[in-house]
């Protein structure tokens, strides 16, 4: 019932919305934090697998990681 009414809420299951969120702190952190590796920023952000991470940043913003972004907008 839970993933019924948060998807009603949120419209994306917790896990879709959990790694939006967790890709969202990563980009911030590639432009706040830049000497931090591509490797650490998924740690912080919970990703343990770097090319997991690399996959679903660039699914999710269209370019990779190691393009650091002009801004964390998104």
């Amino acid at each position: 019932r839970f993933r019924e009414l948060f998807a009603a809420t949120t419209g994306s299951s917790p896990k879709k919305y959990v790694q939006k969120v967790r890709l969202s702190l990563a980009r911030s952190l590639l432009v706040t934090m830049p000497a931090l590796t591509v490797e650490q920023v998924a740690e912080r952000v919970g990703i343990s697998d770097a090319h997991y991470f690399h996959a679903i940043y660039k699914d999710r913003f269209g370019e990779t990681p190691r393009q650091r972004p002009p801004d964390a907008g998104a």
